[in-house]
């Protein structure tokens, strides 16, 4: 064989060889002697919906546009200063394909340590309660799903601890169905609906949340009596005095006009009176726990600035 086939055959040998390696899963040095880096193809969700890819010798993701603005210019502050709360939230948690409905989240503060019992599902009615660890913190997480109109609407709660207290968020986020859409649109979504992490965005929130002095000047809220009824199985004509209704000592909670947030909690005292300051709005009163007896308002309770409005509440035994 001449010297020139000779070099032409050991080309060849040293070329397939080569692409045997890099099939192999071997990495072929480099000009600069090193290995080159093959990088995975997992891709980063940005705030604006974008993605970006891993790149460079570390495999570090791209740069998100406008990455540097600060966190803190995208949040905006919630303050109760009636619930003594405040915290920092997103004006837009959720990406394209989604909407959150009653955001900022409503805030409900049980005075009791947090728990968290785990029962149903997702499309019972009372839903389906898990609880979860999120960047190593713990939360109790409630789930209720209903479709409607080519979406899926998912009511939240979120439970958590905070100063031996018990802090929930409630909110709702409309999903709207991927198969609506024809492509691209339809692997857009299924993708931005699976990098969407919900779950992350609370815990921003949740680690911004601080209890605040309650405004000690306020001079407006209910005032009033409770009372326990009907305490006869039977009742008489004239009125038996012993069967009348009773002064009641109970814990109570207000709560907005519709009941979706409960704005703070108090007892009455043994002598049924009670006094709670509120800033000026609209309230309903109700019992603090499920069961019998049932208390509640009748109807809704004004307050204005200055002034405290006077009611009786009626807590209903059951006894009939």
């Amino acid at each position: 064989m001449q010297t020139g086939q000779k070099i032409l055959l050991i080309i060849i040998v040293l070329f397939l060889l080569g692409g045997s390696l890099v099939l192999l899963g071997f990495k072929l040095p480099n000009q600069s002697g090193l290995a080159p880096v093959y990088c995975t193809q997992e891709a980063k969700l940005c705030p604006d919906g974008s993605y970006v890819g891993r790149t460079g010798p570390n495999c570090e993701f791209t740069m998100c546009p406008n990455a540097g603005t600060s966190t803190e210019q995208s949040l905006k502050t919630f303050t109760d200063n009636s619930l003594g709360i405040s915290f920092q939230y997103p004006e837009n948690p959720v990406v394209k394909y989604m909407d959150a409905i009653d955001w900022p989240p409503k805030v409900q503060i049980l005075n009791q340590p947090f728990t968290c019992t785990e029962a149903g599902s997702e499309t019972a009615r009372a839903g389906q309660t898990l609880m979860s660890t999120v960047n190593g913190r713990t939360y109790c997480v409630t789930r209720e799903s209903e479709g409607a109109a080519g979406s899926i609407y998912i009511q939240y709660a979120y439970a958590f601890p905070k100063n031996d207290k018990t802090v929930i968020f409630t909110f709702t986020v409309r999903y709207v169905q991927c198969g609506n859409y024809s492509e691209p649109q339809k692997t857009e979504c299924d993708n931005l609906r699976q990098a969407f992490n919900l779950d992350n965005v609370i815990d921003q929130i949740a680690q911004t949340f601080k209890f605040i002095p309650i405004n000690q000047k306020q001079n407006s809220g209910i005032t009033g009596t409770v009372l326990l009824g009907p305490t006869c199985p039977v009742m008489r004509n004239p009125p038996d005095p012993q069967c009348a209704d009773k002064l009641y000592a109970t814990t109570l909670v207000v709560t907005a006009a519709d009941g979706s947030q409960v704005i703070k909690q108090f007892s009455s005292k043994t002598d049924g009176t009670f006094s709670v300051s509120l800033s000026a709005g609209a309230y309903v009163i109700q019992s603090a726990s499920t069961g019998l007896p049932r208390c509640a308002s009748s109807g809704t309770i004004r307050v204005v600035d200055n002034q405290y409005s006077s009611t009786t509440i009626y807590c209903d035994t059951g006894i009939r």
